[in-house]
């Protein structure tokens, strides 16, 4: 469980597609009413404990912000809907 604070780019030699997983994600206030985003993914099927939280992400506005840039760049057609 992280609050991730900085993003940054590598390049992965043998990159691959992960099988899926439930992701679920809150809004809320921390200190001083600064405001979070925190991602939650769970256990796949096949593990032992299937809806027991695997990893837990939290994003201030500065990180989310750097998040969202990353994501347009990515995915150059990616519209608000």
């Amino acid at each position: 469980m992280a609050r991730v604070t900085a993003f940054e780019q590598i390049t992965k030699e043998r990159p691959t597609v992960h099988g899926t997983t439930r992701c679920t994600y809150c809004v809320f206030d921390g200190r001083e009413g600064k405001s979070y985003l925190m991602l939650e993914t769970y256990g796949s099927k096949s593990r032992q404990f299937v809806n027991k939280v695997s990893q837990s992400v939290q994003l201030d506005e500065e990180a989310a912000a750097h998040l969202i840039s990353i994501l347009k760049k990515a995915f150059p057609n990616l519209r608000s809907k």
